[in-house]
This record gives C-alpha cells, sequence and structure tokens, in this order.
C-alpha cells in the first residue's frame, strides 16, 4: 500500500489525496507537524521535486531550505518516491492509467498544463498569502476558526500553537502581513470629499479607503487603507472623489505651466516594503 505523507489541513495536500481517490488506489495517509516536514521528508529519502518558489517575489529563508530538503505532499509507492503533485499526478497517469488526470488530446493537455503551471506557481502563494494578511492581524481569531473545518484541524491541533505559531511562518515564510496607508485630501468650494480609492498595480484596480473624521468645510480629510504589500518595490497611487463627481486628473501632462500651480493629479508615491 502506498503512503502519502501530508501536513493536516494543507491544500496542496488535499490534491494528492484527491487525485489517489480518483484513482481508487489504496493510500495510507501519515500526518506531519508543520515546519518539521522538510527534515521529516528528506529522511524518508524524499526531495523538493525540483522546485524553487518565492512568496511576493522573494525566496524566504523558509522556503529556500524547503526547497533544498523536501516538501509535501510526498507519496512513497513500494521503491518510488515522489515529491510534489506535479511528480505526483504524473506517475500516477503512468502507474495507474485509468481513470486518467490528464486528457488525451495534446491540445487539451497542454491547456491543462498551463494552468497547473499558473496554480503552481501563483495561485498557490496566494492562496496562503492573501489569507494570510487577515490571520496576521488576527491570530485569536484565526486560532478558533480552523479547529474544525472540512479537512479538521489547520496545521496544528493544539488553538494556542495555532495562534502562536501560524502568523509566525506566514509572516517569515509566506512574506504576508498587512500595512495600514493614511493620507489626507481636499476638495474646497461648497464641495466636500466624497470617496478616495487606492491602486497598487497603476491604477488597473482600485480599493476605497476608510474616511475619517470630518472636521469641517475648510479642513482636510484624513483616510486609511490596510493593503497587502509583498517585499519589494511598489508605487502606491490615489484618487479621490468630491461630492460633485469629479475626481483628479491622471497626471501633471494636462495641468502643466511654468511655476506648478493648481497641480492636482493623482498623487503616486514609490516605496520600499521589508519583510518584518
Amino acid at each position: 500500500m502506498y503512503k502519502l505523507y501530508v501536513i493536516p489541513g494543507s491544500h496542496a495536500c488535499r490534491s494528492a489525496m484527491l487525485m489517489l481517490e480518483h484513482k481508487q488506489v489504496p493510500y495510507r495517509r501519515v500526518d506531519i507537524v508543520t515546519l518539521l516536514h522538510p527534515v521529516v521528508v528528506r529522511l524518508h529519502g524524499f526531495d523538493a521535486g525540483g522546485q524553487t518558489r518565492t512568496a511576493g517575489g522573494r525566496r524566504t529563508f523558509g522556503l529556500r531550505l524547503g526547497d533544498r530538503l523536501g516538501t509535501v505532499p510526498a507519496l512513497a509507492a513500494n521503491g518510488d518516491r515522489i515529491s510534489t503533485n506535479h511528480g505526483i499526478a504524473r506517475f500516477l497517469d503512468e502507474r495507474h492509467p485509468q481513470p486518467p488526470l490528464f486528457p488525451a488530446d495534446p491540445e487539451q493537455r497542454a491547456a491543462v498544463e498551463e494552468a497547473e503551471r499558473w496554480a503552481n506557481e501563483t495561485l498557490q502563494m496566494a492562496a496562503r498569502r492573501i489569507p494570510g494578511a487577515e490571520v496576521v492581524r488576527d491570530p485569536a481569531g484565526f486560532s478558533r476558526s480552523a479547529g474544525d473545518g472540512r479537512l479538521g484541524y489547520l496545521l496544528y491541533e493544539r488553538a494556542l500553537t495555532r495562534r502562536l505559531i501560524v502568523p509566525r511562518i506566514l509572516r517569515g515564510i509566506f512574506a504576508a502581513g498587512p500595512l495600514e496607508v493614511r493620507g489626507y485630501a481636499f476638495a474646497g468650494g461648497e464641495r466636500h470629499v466624497a470617496r478616495v480609492d487606492v491602486s497598487l498595480d497603476g491604477g488597473a484596480s482600485w480599493s476605497q479607503a476608510e474616511l475619517l473624521d470630518d472636521l469641517g468645510q475648510w479642513a482636510w480629510r484624513h483616510w486609511r487603507i490596510t493593503v497587502d504589500l509583498a517585499p519589494g518595490e511598489h508605487e502606491i497611487l490615489v484618487r479621490a472623489w468630491d461630492s460633485s463627481a469629479a475626481t483628479q486628473p491622471e497626471d501633471e501632462a494636462s495641468l502643466w505651466n511654468p511655476k506648478g500651480y493648481v497641480n492636482n493629479a493623482r498623487p503616486r508615491v514609490r516605496v520600499r516594503a521589508a519583510a518584518a
């Protein structure tokens, strides 16, 4: 019987379990404590499957260690040792052809493999980092909600262990964490600031900021928003709207004058985020 080494609650490990169940291949699940799994699977003869992972464009120490030693899911199939879902899927289709995991048509298979590549390189880390910002913000709430999900407890069985260790894993390995951005806006005249939007991708998408106390017609209106910035260089773009539905010009080109008067174009601020 095959052995599948997993981390409890891991979505990647769940994928390997579903592949084995789809193939109706008997297996025994072996749970490993999170953070110990690179060493444990290495001692059982596995490697990391040749992968090189990044989180937010950064190769943290934890990712480098896992890529060097080993990772899960890891399948022990008699004398064979197969790591990662990429390797396990191909091994299962070769050793147990029916029912197949990949389509027979070459074009369809290429499309599936392209989706698989994107999921492995982009989605897998995003699935950890995006909710990770909330976990870092509220460890106690995460600990309570992660005790009994569809896959059982998440990572650690004890609530106190989840509360203390999981946020550190997310910050240190997956570079997850919230950042509060603050600013101020002014409308003037009979108008008032109605909304402030913030973009982290050059204006392709926008998130609405929270407006703070209105201190009067002639006062700055302060605002704030919490964002998740990966380590590295970023440009924060902001636009404000007033009560007449007017917003700022996109850039300074249409406003240029020799002395730079009345330049109310959308501000762009370059920042560098560093891991805590």
